[in-house]
């Protein structure tokens, strides 16, 4: 996440200071896990990434996965993995993004739900509260 305030944009002054949203508390095979802080009042996974090609995890109030983003190269988010949501009957569900609107919805591939389910190991087999 680095310190520097990741997801604002100094000359735009567009962004939230992140920093100030969200903490890591783990990271899984390349996932951090972020867990917002306590004066947050984030909805959900940030908009953008501090850095390309990044995949962030979400845990929701309760402290259970609530979602995985996925962001290109360009820092934006191209895809939502919702685990505590239904859409459409499906749970969890994919959503397509793009430039922050959600244009489609899918099921999960194979490797979307072993994302998913490694997060949940760690977060049933760690013993730090949230």
């Amino acid at each position: 996440m680095g310190g520097r305030g990741a997801f604002f944009n100094k000359k735009t002054g567009q962004g939230r200071l992140i920093k100030k949203e969200f903490h890591t508390v783990a990271t899984i095979r390349g996932i951090q896990v972020l867990n917002k802080n306590d004066e947050s009042k984030a909805p959900g996974l940030p908009f953008m990434s501090g850095s390309p090609n990044r995949t962030y995890a979400v845990l929701n109030s309760k402290g259970e996965l609530g979602s995985i983003g996925y962001y290109d190269e360009k820092k934006q988010m191209y895809k939502r993995v919702d685990f505590d949501k239904s859409h459409g009957g499906m749970k969890p569900h994919v959503n397509i993004v793009a430039n922050g609107v959600t244009i489609g919805t899918r099921s999960l591939t194979p490797e979307e739900l072993a994302d998913g389910e490694r997060i949940m190991k760690w977060k049933k087999n760690t013993t730090r509260r949230f």
